[in-house]
């Protein structure tokens, strides 16, 4: 089996409100749309990459299967330091490929 495309893939976060810069300002992904899914207790941004989107999800509701499992598994210190770390390896990569933010240390 081969994988010709993903349309999506969804991501779940603590915070909307600061994740913008990342995807806009270090990836260059434009964000298309917010909307909230009431039936599944969540609030997306959507970021549309041109052949995919990522969705952001934060829970709106206590008992959404976002929220259980950001309570399971979220570690903020860890993930801060991952997402300086995928930003770092991305610009080796390519370092055209990235715009840096003035400080991208402080958006997760």
């Amino acid at each position: 089996m081969k994988i010709l495309s993903i349309e999506h893939i969804g991501i779940a976060v603590e915070q909307l409100k600061n994740r913008s810069p990342f995807w806009e300002h270090v990836l260059g992904i434009k964000h298309s749309s917010t909307e909230v899914v009431e039936h599944e207790g969540v609030k997306t941004d959507i970021y549309d990459t041109g052949s995919g989107k990522v969705e952001l999800l934060k829970s709106i509701s206590d008992d959404s299967t976002i929220e259980k499992f950001l309570n399971k598994y979220w570690q903020k210190e860890q993930t801060n330091l991952d997402l300086m770390r995928a930003v770092q390896r991305a610009q080796e990569l390519n370092p055209n490929a990235i715009i840096p933010s003035k400080d991208y240390r402080n958006i997760a």
